[in-house]
Protein backbone atom coordinates (compact mmCIF):
# COMPACT_ATOMS: atom_id res chain seq x y z
CA UNK A 1 0.00 0.00 0.00
CA UNK A 2 3.26 2.63 0.88
CA UNK A 3 4.48 1.19 -2.49
CA UNK A 4 0.91 2.57 -4.48
CA UNK A 5 0.88 5.87 -2.34
CA UNK A 6 -2.14 4.64 -0.60
CA UNK A 7 -0.46 4.59 2.72
CA UNK A 8 1.35 7.30 4.35
CA UNK A 9 4.78 6.52 6.98
CA UNK A 10 4.49 8.26 10.37
CA UNK A 11 7.17 10.72 9.96
CA UNK A 12 10.28 9.81 11.97
CA UNK A 13 10.95 12.36 15.11
CA UNK A 14 13.00 14.90 14.35
CA UNK A 15 15.62 14.67 16.92
CA UNK A 16 18.80 17.17 17.47
CA UNK A 17 21.40 13.83 16.09
CA UNK A 18 18.85 13.42 13.14
CA UNK A 19 19.38 17.34 12.17
CA UNK A 20 22.73 16.86 12.04
CA UNK A 21 23.18 13.95 10.31
CA UNK A 22 20.64 15.24 8.00
CA UNK A 23 23.19 19.18 7.67
CA UNK A 24 26.09 16.06 7.15
CA UNK A 25 24.40 14.36 4.32
CA UNK A 26 24.08 17.81 2.48
CA UNK A 27 27.73 19.12 2.89
CA UNK A 28 28.95 15.89 1.66
CA UNK A 29 26.84 15.81 -1.32
CA UNK A 30 26.89 19.63 -2.61
CA UNK A 31 30.17 20.78 -0.37
CA UNK A 32 32.36 18.20 -0.51
CA UNK A 33 30.68 16.39 -3.98
CA UNK A 34 31.16 13.18 -2.88
CA UNK A 35 29.92 9.48 -4.51
CA UNK A 36 26.53 8.40 -3.20
CA UNK A 37 28.12 4.94 -1.61
CA UNK A 38 30.82 6.77 0.12
CA UNK A 39 28.21 9.55 1.56
CA UNK A 40 25.91 6.54 2.81
CA UNK A 41 28.81 5.00 4.41
CA UNK A 42 30.03 8.06 6.02
CA UNK A 43 26.47 8.77 7.34
CA UNK A 44 26.28 5.32 8.35
CA UNK A 45 29.07 5.69 10.48
CA UNK A 46 28.08 8.87 11.97
CA UNK A 47 24.84 7.73 13.70
CA UNK A 48 26.02 4.51 14.45
CA UNK A 49 28.47 6.89 16.89
CA UNK A 50 26.00 9.27 17.79
CA UNK A 51 23.42 5.89 18.89
CA UNK A 52 26.32 4.60 20.58
CA UNK A 53 26.73 7.95 22.60
CA UNK A 54 22.73 7.99 22.95
CA UNK A 55 22.80 4.89 25.06
CA UNK A 56 25.77 5.93 26.88
CA UNK A 57 23.41 8.97 27.94
CA UNK A 58 25.97 11.42 26.21
CA UNK A 59 25.94 14.22 23.97
CA UNK A 60 27.92 15.00 20.77
CA UNK A 61 29.38 18.11 22.72
CA UNK A 62 30.73 15.65 25.49
CA UNK A 63 32.24 12.83 22.86
CA UNK A 64 35.65 11.93 24.09
CA UNK A 65 38.66 9.64 22.12
CA UNK A 66 37.60 7.18 24.43
CA UNK A 67 34.32 6.88 23.00
CA UNK A 68 35.54 6.56 19.34
CA UNK A 69 38.08 4.10 20.39
CA UNK A 70 35.32 2.14 21.98
CA UNK A 71 33.19 2.31 18.90
CA UNK A 72 36.16 1.20 16.61
CA UNK A 73 36.57 -1.89 19.11
CA UNK A 74 33.23 -2.63 19.15
CA UNK A 75 33.97 -3.05 14.97
CA UNK A 76 36.21 -5.24 15.26
CA UNK A 77 34.58 -7.33 18.15
CA UNK A 78 31.68 -7.67 15.33
CA UNK A 79 33.98 -8.74 13.21
CA UNK A 80 34.91 -6.21 10.94
CA UNK A 81 38.31 -7.37 9.30
CA UNK A 82 41.33 -5.65 9.66
CA UNK A 83 41.66 -4.16 6.26
CA UNK A 84 37.92 -2.68 6.23
CA UNK A 85 39.04 -0.59 9.77
CA UNK A 86 40.50 2.45 8.19
CA UNK A 87 37.21 3.00 5.71
CA UNK A 88 35.43 3.10 8.98
CA UNK A 89 37.68 5.22 10.52
CA UNK A 90 38.04 8.03 7.56
CA UNK A 91 34.56 8.03 7.62
CA UNK A 92 34.56 9.16 11.05
CA UNK A 93 37.07 11.47 11.18
CA UNK A 94 34.69 13.03 7.99
CA UNK A 95 32.01 13.43 10.35
CA UNK A 96 33.92 14.73 13.16
CA UNK A 97 35.77 17.06 10.87
CA UNK A 98 32.13 18.21 9.72
CA UNK A 99 30.90 18.51 13.83
CA UNK A 100 34.24 20.41 15.01
CA UNK A 101 33.60 23.14 12.31
CA UNK A 102 30.14 23.55 13.23
CA UNK A 103 31.67 23.74 17.11
CA UNK A 104 29.44 20.99 17.82
CA UNK A 105 31.92 19.00 19.69
CA UNK A 106 35.60 19.29 21.40
CA UNK A 107 38.23 20.41 18.93
CA UNK A 108 40.70 18.23 17.76
CA UNK A 109 39.35 15.16 18.01
CA UNK A 110 39.55 14.21 14.58
CA UNK A 111 43.07 14.06 14.54
CA UNK A 112 42.98 11.61 16.99
CA UNK A 113 41.23 8.89 15.71
CA UNK A 114 43.44 6.06 14.56
CA UNK A 115 43.33 2.68 12.34
CA UNK A 116 45.15 -0.49 12.26
CA UNK A 117 48.16 0.53 9.58
CA UNK A 118 47.36 -1.06 6.08
CA UNK A 119 51.10 -1.19 4.17
CA UNK A 120 50.80 0.00 0.32
CA UNK A 121 50.13 -3.33 -1.65
CA UNK A 122 50.51 -5.84 1.47
CA UNK A 123 47.46 -8.18 0.07
CA UNK A 124 47.39 -10.01 -3.18
CA UNK A 125 44.06 -9.18 -4.67
CA UNK A 126 41.56 -11.70 -3.95
CA UNK A 127 39.87 -13.13 -7.16
CA UNK A 128 38.63 -16.45 -8.54
CA UNK A 129 40.39 -18.94 -11.27
CA UNK A 130 38.77 -18.23 -14.72
CA UNK A 131 37.85 -21.75 -14.35
CA UNK A 132 35.77 -20.94 -11.45
CA UNK A 133 34.39 -18.27 -13.30
CA UNK A 134 33.40 -20.35 -16.67
CA UNK A 135 31.76 -22.65 -13.93
CA UNK A 136 29.59 -19.84 -12.07
CA UNK A 137 28.47 -18.46 -15.50
CA UNK A 138 27.61 -22.12 -16.81
CA UNK A 139 25.04 -22.76 -13.72
CA UNK A 140 22.77 -20.04 -14.63
CA UNK A 141 22.06 -21.58 -18.25
CA UNK A 142 18.48 -22.47 -16.79
CA UNK A 143 14.94 -21.33 -18.47
CA UNK A 144 13.70 -19.32 -15.04
CA UNK A 145 13.80 -15.43 -14.38
CA UNK A 146 16.63 -15.84 -11.88
CA UNK A 147 18.26 -18.24 -14.09
CA UNK A 148 18.29 -15.59 -17.03
CA UNK A 149 19.16 -12.62 -14.69
CA UNK A 150 22.06 -13.71 -13.36
CA UNK A 151 23.83 -15.06 -16.57
CA UNK A 152 23.81 -11.74 -17.57
CA UNK A 153 25.18 -9.86 -14.05
CA UNK A 154 27.79 -12.64 -14.15
CA UNK A 155 29.11 -11.78 -17.68
CA UNK A 156 28.81 -7.86 -17.03
CA UNK A 157 30.96 -8.70 -13.73
CA UNK A 158 33.34 -11.02 -15.38
CA UNK A 159 33.89 -10.09 -18.87
CA UNK A 160 33.78 -6.30 -18.47
CA UNK A 161 35.04 -5.90 -14.38
CA UNK A 162 32.29 -3.86 -13.55
CA UNK A 163 31.41 -2.81 -9.71
CA UNK A 164 27.78 -3.70 -8.32
CA UNK A 165 27.48 -0.13 -8.16
CA UNK A 166 27.59 0.62 -12.05
CA UNK A 167 25.75 -2.52 -12.79
CA UNK A 168 22.72 -1.38 -10.52
CA UNK A 169 22.52 2.34 -12.36
CA UNK A 170 22.67 0.61 -15.50
CA UNK A 171 19.81 2.02 -17.80
CA UNK A 172 17.74 0.76 -21.16
CA UNK A 173 19.16 4.43 -22.72
CA UNK A 174 22.99 2.94 -21.99
CA UNK A 175 22.65 0.38 -24.43
CA UNK A 176 23.15 1.02 -27.92
CA UNK A 177 21.47 -1.99 -29.67
CA UNK A 178 22.46 0.07 -33.26
CA UNK A 179 25.74 0.57 -32.49
CA UNK A 180 26.58 -2.34 -30.72
CA UNK A 181 27.64 0.14 -27.52
CA UNK A 182 27.48 0.26 -23.90
CA UNK A 183 27.88 3.01 -21.39
CA UNK A 184 28.86 2.44 -18.12
CA UNK A 185 28.74 5.42 -15.55
CA UNK A 186 31.73 5.29 -13.49
CA UNK A 187 30.43 6.84 -10.29
CA UNK A 188 34.11 7.42 -8.65
CA UNK A 189 35.23 9.57 -11.96
CA UNK A 190 31.36 11.48 -12.61
CA UNK A 191 31.90 10.34 -16.04
CA UNK A 192 30.44 7.64 -18.78
CA UNK A 193 33.04 5.38 -20.04
CA UNK A 194 31.80 3.54 -23.34
CA UNK A 195 32.28 -0.01 -24.73
CA UNK A 196 31.67 -2.15 -27.23
CA UNK A 197 29.15 -4.56 -26.26
CA UNK A 198 30.50 -7.85 -26.50
CA UNK A 199 27.97 -10.71 -28.42
CA UNK A 200 27.27 -13.29 -25.62
CA UNK A 201 26.98 -10.18 -23.15
CA UNK A 202 24.62 -8.40 -25.21
CA UNK A 203 22.56 -11.59 -26.01
CA UNK A 204 22.45 -12.73 -22.22
CA UNK A 205 21.22 -8.82 -21.43
CA UNK A 206 18.39 -8.94 -24.59
CA UNK A 207 17.36 -12.41 -23.44
CA UNK A 208 16.90 -10.90 -20.03
CA UNK A 209 15.02 -7.70 -21.42
CA UNK A 210 13.12 -9.76 -23.28
CA UNK A 211 11.72 -12.80 -20.81
CA UNK A 212 12.80 -12.37 -17.45
CA UNK A 213 12.90 -8.82 -17.01
CA UNK A 214 9.38 -7.48 -15.41
CA UNK A 215 7.18 -5.03 -17.22
CA UNK A 216 7.44 -1.69 -15.31
CA UNK A 217 8.26 1.65 -17.06
CA UNK A 218 11.53 2.13 -14.63
CA UNK A 219 13.83 2.58 -17.04
CA UNK A 220 16.81 0.49 -14.93
CA UNK A 221 18.00 -2.39 -16.36
CA UNK A 222 18.50 -5.22 -13.85
CA UNK A 223 14.83 -5.21 -11.64
CA UNK A 224 14.66 -7.12 -8.50
CA UNK A 225 12.58 -10.54 -9.16
CA UNK A 226 9.58 -9.87 -7.08
CA UNK A 227 7.43 -7.39 -6.74
CA UNK A 228 7.12 -4.09 -6.27
CA UNK A 229 9.57 -3.56 -9.56
CA UNK A 230 12.15 -1.65 -8.20
CA UNK A 231 15.89 -1.29 -9.50
CA UNK A 232 18.04 -4.11 -8.08
CA UNK A 233 20.58 -3.08 -5.50
CA UNK A 234 24.25 -3.44 -4.53
CA UNK A 235 23.51 -6.75 -1.68
CA UNK A 236 20.93 -8.47 -4.24
CA UNK A 237 24.04 -9.29 -6.76
CA UNK A 238 26.21 -9.70 -3.84
CA UNK A 239 23.42 -12.15 -2.58
CA UNK A 240 22.93 -13.98 -6.57
CA UNK A 241 27.09 -14.35 -6.68
CA UNK A 242 27.75 -15.88 -3.10
CA UNK A 243 24.33 -18.09 -3.33
CA UNK A 244 25.85 -19.53 -6.95
CA UNK A 245 29.81 -20.03 -5.60
CA UNK A 246 28.20 -21.33 -2.40
CA UNK A 247 26.59 -24.29 -4.15
CA UNK A 248 29.22 -24.97 -6.37
CA UNK A 249 31.76 -25.78 -3.38
CA UNK A 250 33.61 -22.69 -3.76
CA UNK A 251 33.91 -21.30 -0.58
CA UNK A 252 37.08 -18.44 0.59
CA UNK A 253 37.50 -14.80 2.32
CA UNK A 254 36.39 -13.03 -1.40
CA UNK A 255 33.54 -15.01 -3.06
CA UNK A 256 31.80 -11.81 -3.82
CA UNK A 257 31.10 -9.94 -7.05
CA UNK A 258 34.30 -8.34 -6.57
CA UNK A 259 36.26 -11.32 -7.09
CA UNK A 260 34.75 -11.76 -10.36
CA UNK A 261 36.19 -7.84 -11.18
CA UNK A 262 39.86 -9.32 -9.91
CA UNK A 263 39.24 -12.25 -11.87
CA UNK A 264 38.61 -10.12 -14.91
CA UNK A 265 41.80 -8.06 -14.61
CA UNK A 266 43.77 -11.14 -14.18
CA UNK A 267 43.01 -13.22 -17.15
CA UNK A 268 43.16 -9.76 -18.96
CA UNK A 269 46.92 -9.38 -17.78
CA UNK A 270 47.48 -13.42 -18.30
CA UNK A 271 46.66 -12.56 -21.82
CA UNK A 272 49.25 -9.94 -22.61
CA UNK A 273 47.05 -6.67 -21.71
CA UNK A 274 49.36 -4.16 -20.32
CA UNK A 275 48.39 -2.49 -17.17
CA UNK A 276 47.79 0.59 -18.59
CA UNK A 277 44.88 -1.24 -20.79
CA UNK A 278 44.05 -3.26 -17.96
CA UNK A 279 43.06 -0.12 -15.89
CA UNK A 280 41.48 1.60 -18.65
CA UNK A 281 39.30 -1.54 -19.07
CA UNK A 282 38.15 -1.48 -15.17
CA UNK A 283 38.13 2.38 -15.28
CA UNK A 284 40.57 3.01 -12.46
CA UNK A 285 41.48 6.35 -11.86
CA UNK A 286 45.16 6.29 -11.95
CA UNK A 287 47.85 3.32 -12.69
CA UNK A 288 48.43 2.94 -8.61
CA UNK A 289 45.04 1.56 -8.30
CA UNK A 290 46.29 -1.16 -11.23
CA UNK A 291 49.88 -1.96 -9.90
CA UNK A 292 48.37 -4.47 -7.37
CA UNK A 293 48.08 -6.84 -10.22
CA UNK A 294 51.17 -6.89 -10.71
CA UNK A 295 52.04 -9.17 -7.64
CA UNK A 296 49.87 -12.24 -9.46
CA UNK A 297 51.51 -11.32 -13.35
CA UNK A 298 53.46 -14.80 -13.07
CA UNK A 299 54.55 -14.20 -16.96
CA UNK A 300 56.04 -11.50 -15.58
CA UNK A 301 57.28 -11.67 -12.44
CA UNK A 302 59.40 -15.17 -13.96
CA UNK A 303 60.87 -12.60 -16.90
CA UNK A 304 61.92 -10.12 -13.60
CA UNK A 305 63.50 -12.99 -11.83
CA UNK A 306 65.45 -14.18 -14.98
CA UNK A 307 67.09 -11.27 -15.08
CA UNK A 308 70.88 -11.64 -14.75
CA UNK A 309 72.35 -8.87 -12.11
CA UNK A 310 75.95 -9.82 -12.04
CA UNK A 311 77.16 -7.40 -14.01
CA UNK A 312 75.19 -4.43 -12.38
CA UNK A 313 76.09 -4.95 -8.87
Amino acid sequence: MAFLGKLAADPEPVTRDSVVLKQFETFLRDERGLALSTIKRCCLHGRRLLDQLTKAGRTLRRLRLEDIDSYMSALTASGWRRSSLPGAADAVRSFLRFAQSRRLCTPGLADGVAAPRIYADERLPEGLEWAAVTRLIASSRGDSARDIRDRALFLLLSVYGLRCSEIAELRVDDINWDDGTMSVRRPKQRHSQQYPLEATTGQAILRYLREARPRTECRHVFLNLLAPARPITRISIHNAVRKRLRALGLHGPKRGPHALRHACARRLLANGFTFKQVGDHLGHRSSAATRIYAKVDLNSLREVAEIDLRGIL
